[in-house]
This record gives structure tokens, sequence and C-alpha cells, in this order.
């Protein structure tokens, strides 16, 4: 049965079954451990699921035309996360890791991913393109408090978008592929990517500090004058404190 719109609040553990809404939205908040172990799906609402334990994607979570939200201690995810039209994939780890299975897929249709976590997070795929040939399209943000890593394996993509960025404590290893502007940053550990775009080439180091990685983010949030300000300043041709090397 479809409904306009499902709201749920649960105490304890929780394991769903389907849940389908036609053209309303797809809210549910758990203080236990949550297993979406079905598919929670809507056609033109936003899905926004929110756990104060651990969350496991069992189910594929899609909205075909809104936004889709998961917030949890740490999340596992384990099938399909999906937001069609112009909506937006986040997830949010506030106690620990995400980790995505390697053959695991997040995508939008265009719209912007935004991976947070205070642990590791490991990534399958993330795909933020549009059109049946996959042209990236939407920015790729993954910010974590430990390492950004690969799930599965060297040369197999795990970033598709337009621009990305990278945010990591103690180091990133990963594949990207992208359209615009690809920045990385990681306060102390290795930084290894793999740009797929350059068939392929890895660069390495660390990164303290870079204005690429500034520069991006400011474009991606509209702050044209903080950008401004920043290529006012930028004086060397690295525009890094602390050069990766590639090869």
């Amino acid at each position: 049965m479809l409904f306009r719109s499902i709201e749920f609040a649960n105490t304890g553990n929780l394991a769903t079954s389907s849940i389908f809404t036609g053209t309303g939205n797809i809210v549910g908040s758990n203080t236990g451990t949550t297993n979406l172990a079905s598919t929670v799906s809507t056609t033109a609402g936003d899905v926004t699921l929110a756990s104060s334990g651990a969350m496991t994607v069992n189910g594929l979570v899609r909205s075909l035309s809104g936004n889709v939200g998961l917030t949890a201690s740490s999340i596992t995810q384990n099938n399909t996360v999906s937001a069609g039209g112009t909506g937006s994939v986040s997830l949010k780890a506030t106690g620990g890791a995400i980790t995505m299975g390697s053959s695991v897929t997040t995508t939008t249709n265009g719209g912007n991913i935004v991976y947070e976590a205070t642990g590791n997070i490991t990534l399958g795929l993330l795909r933020a393109t549009t059109g049946a040939v996959n042209a990236p399209s939407g920015d790729v943000i993954v910010k974590s408090g430990a390492q950004i890593a690969d799930a599965n394996g060297n040369f197999i993509n795990n970033v598709l978008a337009n621009n990305i960025a990278l945010i990591a404590a103690t180091g990133i290893n990963l594949d990207v592929k992208e359209a615009g502007v690809l920045a990385a940053q990681t306060t102390s550990g290795s930084l290894v990517i793999r740009d797929l775009n350059c068939g392929p080439r890895v660069v390495t180091g660390e990164a303290e500090f870079s204005f690429d990685f500034l520069a991006a983010l400011y474009s991606m949030l509209g702050l044209q004058g903080n950008l401004d300000k920043l290529a006012s300043i930028k004086d060397d041709d690295t525009g890094t404190r602390k050069r990766g090397r590639q090869v």
C-alpha cells in the first residue's frame, strides 16, 4: 500500500519491513540499533532516518525525486542508496564509521553526495551523474575524522562526480574520476589518490593545507567572496604548503 507520508519513532532495536510512499516523506527515528532490512522508497518525497545506535542498510533506500538523509552512530551500507530528480544523498555517522560493501553504490541524478563520519569511511562507489552516459554533474564531499579507504581495490573507481572534496585526519587511499576540481586534504598519514582521468595516475604525499582544496569547497558552497580572497593570496605555482608527488 502507498501512503502520502510516513512518520515513526521507535525505542529500542528496530528491523524494518518494506516502506513505500507515493507523494510523501518518510521520516523515522530510533533510539537503538536500526536494521533497514527491506526496501525504503518514496516516489516524490524525502527519506530522513536517524538512529542513536548503529544503522545497517540491508535493503534499497531511495527517493525517486527527493533527498535521502541517514544519520546514526555508525552506518554499514550493504545496499544501494539513491536519490532521483534533483535530490541529494547525505550519510552521517556521529560516533563511528561509515562502511560500504565493495560492490555497493550510492547514486544521484546530478545531486550532491555528502558522507561524514567521526571514524573511518570506506567507500564502494559514490556516483553523482546524469543521463544514460553517466556524465558527472553533482559534487561529492567525503569528510572523515580518521581515514578514507577503498573497499573495492586499486584502480576500481570509488567516486565519480563533477567536483570532489576529500577531507581526512589520518590518511586517504582512493580511486576517483572527476570532471571539475579534485581537492584532497589529510592532517596526517598518507594521501594516495589514483586519478582515473589520467589513465591512470597516482598522487601521493601528505596535504597539510591546500589552496585548491579550500577553493573547491568555497566554490561548492557559493562563497565567491572567500574564493576571491583566496586567489589574491595564492603565491606559488603549487597552491599548497606541502606538495604531493605524482607517479
